[in-house]
């Protein structure tokens, strides 16, 4: 497998999130800063040593945006690895496949833990929302099927997300309805939900608190 060798200095954006990727990286020198960026908001995701692979996703999933940014915090230097060079790589050693996905299944669950310790569970969920309406076009959303994955995706206790979750309606972001014997979420208008939803944690973020349920 083909790779070009490239050469950062300190400070340097290697790729942002929102940006499609073609490419996945070894990091050989240096250190690199993964993190997801929101306006002025940083949220530090992994320190990367070397020697590491990153931005793997680009190359496993076809027209994968980046979920975050990786900038050097030194002079860094990384070997990058073409998806046509990564496929055909593939092609080659078919058992390379489940090493791969293994290593994929643990950095998802490494993240996951991460966001769970540092995000507080009002951003957890706003944000999982506004991905289903915003990107999946959805704005039934069965609660139960909700909570569920919030719940084995972020390993947070139930109770805590369902109290969350109804808390949402005080604050006029979401209404619950009963379909049947089926309970869901419905946005407020879907247009600005996210918008609100952020100018409301960052009101309470000046107060000292968070918007999670219990705080008024």
């Amino acid at each position: 497998m083909d790779s070009r060798i490239k050469e950062y200095p300190k400070g340097s954006i290697i790729f942002r999130g929102g940006e499609i990727g073609n490419n996945a990286y070894i990091l050989t020198e240096g250190s690199i800063e993964i993190a997801l960026i929101e306006g002025k908001t940083k949220t530090v995701l992994s320190i990367i040593k070397p020697v590491a692979v990153f931005g793997e996703m680009a190359l496993l999933l076809k027209n994968q945006k980046r979920t975050a940014t990786a900038a050097t915090l030194s002079r860094a230097k990384v070997a990058e690895i073409t998806r046509n060079d990564f496929d055909d790589f593939l092609n080659k050693s078919p058992k390379l496949i489940t090493a791969v996905l293994k290593a994929l299944v643990t950095r998802l669950e490494n993240t996951n833990t991460r966001v769970s310790q540092s995000a507080d569970l009002y951003t957890i969920i706003t944000e999982n929302l506004n991905l289903l309406v915003v990107h999946d076009r959805l704005n039934r959303i069965r609660y139960e099927d909700f909570v569920d994955c919030i719940e084995n995706g972020y390993k947070v206790d139930r109770a805590e997300i369902e109290k969350s979750v109804d808390f949402l309606e005080t604050l006029g972001l979401a209404e619950m309805r009963t379909d049947g014997e089926r309970k869901l979420i419905s946005i407020v208008r879907p247009i600005d939900f996210i918008h609100r939803a952020r100018k409301i944690y960052q009101t309470f973020a000046r107060m000292g608190s968070t918007p999670d349920a219990g705080v008024i």
